[in-house]
């Protein structure tokens, strides 16, 4: 007795069926044998897994976004880093400036004298123009 398997085992049938016939060399089919389930613990952790890969891939692209748009995920030394200037303060002087009022401005609390001569010793001068760059003490 030999045995042959019907085209059925490989998802042709015309009724969509799944399972697979076996018959033997007469041409008498046995009972169609169903395919396996597999448990729910496979199902789970294949659930588990592609969660596991979707979130990865979304934290990856997040990044990816984050770094192209100068965003997110920077330290906030290398923030401070970035807004520093190398060289001098300077301010432009406005209308109705004085080296009292930038002193003013610059160290409300302290003792303004000391602010106006750094001032003075900083630029070379106790004039002001309209447009001036003035450069300031540090600190």
């Amino acid at each position: 007795m030999t045995t042959a398997f019907s085209p059925t085992q490989f998802g042709h049938h015309p009724h969509g069926s799944s399972a697979v016939a076996i018959h033997d060399g007469a041409g008498h089919a046995s009972e169609p044998v169903r395919p396996r389930r597999l448990p729910a613990e496979v199902y789970r952790r294949r659930r588990v897994a592609a969660a596991v890969v979707m979130a990865t891939f979304l934290v990856l692209v997040a990044v990816t976004a984050a770094r192209l748009a100068g965003g997110f995920f920077t330290d906030t030394a290398d923030a401070a880093a970035a807004t520093r200037t190398e060289g001098p303060v300077v301010a432009v002087v406005q209308p109705g400036d004085t080296l009292w009022t930038i002193a003013a401005d610059l160290d409300a609390d302290g003792e303004l004298r000391s602010v106006v001569d750094a001032l003075v010793e900083l630029n070379g001068s106790s004039t002001l123009t309209v447009g001036q760059r003035l450069v300031l003490p540090a600190g």
